[in-house]
C-alpha cells in the first residue's frame, strides 16, 4: 500500500527493492524522518509500518487535495462514492454510514437547518472541506454509540437511533462479531 501511495505522489514507479530508499526520500523530504529510525521498512515492527502509512496518508491528505479530487472525479462514478445518510442529531450534524461498518460525524458548521432527509452525501470538491469524524468502526463504539440516543426526545434521534437499531446495527454486529472470530 506505501508503495502505491509513493508511486502516486512521486510520479515513479518504485519496486520492492526500491522500497526502502523511496520511502527514505519522502519522508525525509516531508520532515518525517524520524518515523523510519534504521532506513530499513522491513525491519520495522508492525505498529511502526501502520504509523508510517497513517502519515503518509495525512501528508498526502494535506499536499495533494486537489489531484486526489480530479483522481476521485475521474476513476469513479458519484454513486460508487457516496455513503447512505441515516440521520441527524439535535444539533444538527448528519451521521453517514460507508458500507465498510464505519459511521461518520459531518458536524454542522452553522449552516442554516435543514432536514436530514434533504441532506447530501459527502462531496468530493476541491472547493470545500466539510469536518468530519469517524464515530462508529469497532463493536463497542457502535453499542455505546446508540445508548447515548436510546432515550433522546429529539424527533432527529429518535429516527436515527432507530434507523441504526434496526436496520443498520444488526447488520453490522453481525460482521463485526465474524471479524473479532477470525482474530482469536
Amino acid at each position: 500500500m506505501i508503495k502505491t501511495l509513493l508511486n502516486f505522489v512521486e510520479k515513479k514507479t518504485l519496486t520492492v527493492d526500491t522500497l526502502d530508499s523511496g520511502l527514505a526520500v519522502f519522508l525525509n523530504t516531508k520532515k518525517l524522518q524520524d518515523l523510519l529510525p534504521c532506513n530499513d521498512y522491513s525491519q520495522t515492527s508492525a505498529e511502526q509500518k501502520v504509523l508510517i502509512l497513517w502519515n503518509i496518508i495525512e501528508k498526502i491528505n494535506e499536499d495533494y487535495d486537489e489531484e486526489i479530487s480530479d483522481f476521485l472525479n475521474e476513476k469513479f462514478s458519484p454513486d460508487q462514492l457516496r455513503a447512505t445518510c441515516v440521520g441527524q442529531d439535535a444539533f444538527c450534524n448528519n451521521y453517514w454510514y460507508f458500507d465498510d461498518l464505519r459511521l461518520y460525524k459531518e458536524h454542522n458548521s452553522g449552516h442554516p437547518k435543514k432536514p436530514w432527509a434533504a441532506a447530501q452525501p459527502p462531496a468530493i470538491s476541491s472547493g470545500s472541506r466539510k469536518d468530519w469524524s469517524c464515530v462508529c468502526v469497532s463493536l463497542d463504539q457502535w453499542t455505546i454509540f446508540l445508548k447515548q440516543f436510546r432515550k433522546s426526545g429529539n424527533p432527529n434521534e429518535k429516527a436515527l437511533y432507530s434507523l441504526l437499531k434496526d436496520e443498520i446495527f444488526p447488520l453490522v454486529k453481525i460482521q463485526l462479531e465474524v471479524i473479532r472470530e477470525s482474530y482469536r
